[in-house]
This record gives structure tokens, C-alpha cells and sequence, in this order.
């Protein structure tokens, strides 16, 4: 059996996702000190398939080959957020929102002017959207995909969901974007509740380059009279959004906990990269989602049946 001492090490250059991890892992009272360390290797991320859970396996497969000489007796964890957005009313969420992609060869987005990172993460930003109408209801998939392995194999695939039904399109325009990272720079700040001035960095890092809660929170406070509903497994689904947009959350730490401490490491390699149980923990509790003008902030309500 594995000690309880044993290291986590975070394989990701993420900070929010690092953040996330360790104040989470402290809230709940996990033994274990958690490090960080950047993929020693560019992922290529294979985006063009359809199930995040392929999404997730073929990422975290690149990162064990190149990581696994580096992890010693730490178990290592990737993790990776991949939400997906449908016409309200489709069967099947099918349209990937992916980050901003930078082809080989050309310029850093972060090297660029204030203005001109502004600009062209709006463009990309309203064309992730474009395909919607401006009244058209769409719904968004937050995927938050989590595999935690030792330098022998992979555990498992754990994988927790949250659902965001728009009444209608939440970015029909660049104009729209443009205002809604004006929002972020006002409103951003990090897991301690301080300014994050590095908030265009971490939308160009973000799927869709867009922060679920802080798009939730604008839409809302641009369209005060309207409301939208969030499927979450939490009690508090605003800080689900919230922290599964930063990869972890407290059902996924508590299960890479478990998994952990109760697996027993093979004697060798294992090649075949074995995949013990994929987890879904899946959302049951519905929540209408409005601006609250007594609080000046939005509020979750929940739905209950008749």
C-alpha cells in the first residue's frame, strides 16, 4: 500500500489549476504536499474527438511517456477542462471550445499590445459563438477530465460535469466579446481574492478563451431580467463552475485521494497503459441562476419538482 506522505505533483504550467489543486487539497485536510511540473513536451491536443473521454486519454498518455522517468514514487495527475456547446434543444453537444490556437512558427498572442491581445481574443472569442443566432438558447458543457498516474501506469479517468443553459447567445458579436474581457479585467482576480492582472493570459489559456463563471456573471449583469439554469452535482453550483474551470474540484480530489492511498503500483511498465475506471460523476441538482439587484451579485436558486 502506498503511504499517505507520498507527493502529488500537478504535470500542467497552469497556476489556476496548481492553485485550485493545493487550496482545495488543504480544505480538505489531504496529507499529501503538492508540486508542480510543467510537461516536459508540447501536447498535441486531439481535439477533433468527439468524446471528451478520448480527449482526456490521448492527453494524459502524452504526458505519462514524457513524465514518468521524472516522478520517482510521486504520483503525478493531468487534468483538463473541454467544454462543448449545442443549440438549446440539440441532442448532442458536438462544437469543441478549444484555446486560442497559436499555429507554428508565428507570433506569442502574449507578446503582443494590450489592444492587440484584446482584439484578437475577441474575434476568437465571437467566432466560437457564430455559428448562434443572438436569440438563439444556447447550452454549454463545462468537462472537467482528471487522471491521476505513477511512473508504472495509469489509475483511472475521473471525469465530473456542469451544465449552463444560455436563453439565448452569450457572445452573439466581437463587440460583446470585446466588453465581456473588459468585465474580466475589472472582475478578475485569483484563488486568494486578489487582482489578477495576468487575466488575458489565462483566457488565451482557457478554452474558448472564455472563464465559464466570469461569462456567467457578465451575462447576467448585462441582462438583469433574465435567468439561466445550471445542472451541478454542488450544493453551491456557482463555485463548482468556478473551480471545475480550474480543473479540480472537491468530489475529484477526494476521488484522486481514494484511488491513490487504496492502489497497489504494478512491478513493471504497464505498456498498455491501463485505465482501471473511468468515474463520472455526474450533475443531479438543478439551480435557476439570477441577478440579485438587493445583492448586487447573481445568485443560485434551486429548482426543486412539483
Amino acid at each position: 500500500m502506498l503511504k499517505n506522505e507520498m507527493d502529488w505533483v500537478l504535470v500542467s504550467g497552469a497556476t489556476p489549476k496548481f492553485e485550485m489543486l493545493r487550496s482545495i487539497a488543504e480544505e480538505l485536510g489531504i496529507p499529501n504536499s503538492i508540486g508542480q511540473l510543467r510537461s516536459p513536451v508540447p501536447v498535441d491536443e486531439k481535439n477533433h474527438y468527439r468524446s471528451s473521454k478520448y480527449i482526456y486519454i490521448d492527453k494524459a498518455r502524452q504526458i505519462w511517456e514524457a513524465t514518468a522517468s521524472l516522478l520517482a514514487d510521486n504520483l503525478g495527475i493531468m487534468s483538463d477542462v473541454h467544454p462543448k456547446t449545442k443549440l438549446h434543444g440539440d441532442h448532442q453537444f458536438l462544437d469543441s471550445l478549444i484555446k486560442y490556437p497559436v499555429p507554428k512558427g508565428e507570433f506569442d498572442l502574449m507578446e503582443l499590445s494590450f489592444v492587440t491581445r484584446r482584439d484578437l481574443l475577441a474575434q476568437y472569442i465571437a467566432s466560437c459563438f457564430g455559428s448562434y443566432g443572438r436569440d438563439d438558447r444556447v447550452d454549454i458543457r463545462q468537462s472537467s477530465g482528471t487522471v491521476p498516474f505513477f511512473a508504472t501506469a495509469m489509475i483511472a479517468l475521473i471525469v465530473q460535469k456542469t451544465y449552463i443553459r444560455y436563453p439565448s447567445n452569450p457572445v452573439p458579436s466581437r463587440t460583446a466579446a470585446k466588453a465581456l474581457l473588459d468585465y474580466s479585467r475589472e472582475h478578475s482576480v485569483d484563488i486568494d481574492g486578489n487582482r489578477n492582472d495576468a487575466y488575458l493570459e489565462t483566457s488565451a489559456n482557457s478554452a474558448g478563451g472564455i472563464l465559464q463563471s466570469q461569462m456567467l456573471e457578465w451575462f447576467l449583469r448585462e441582462n438583469k431580467d433574465q435567468s439561466l439554469v445550471v445542472e451541478s452535482t454542488s450544493e453551491d453550483p456557482i463555485r463548482e463552475i468556478n473551480s471545475l474551470g480550474s480543473g479540480f474540484t472537491d468530489l475529484i480530489v477526494r476521488e484522486i485521494e481514494r484511488l491513490a492511498e487504496g492502489y497497489k503500483k504494478p512491478k513493471h511498465v504497464a505498456r498498455d497503459l491501463m485505465v482501471k475506471a473511468t468515474i463520472p460523476l455526474l450533475p443531479k441538482k438543478s439551480f435557476e441562476i439570477v441577478w440579485s439587484r438587493w445583492d448586487q451579485r447573481y445568485i443560485a436558486r434551486k429548482i426543486t419538482g412539483p
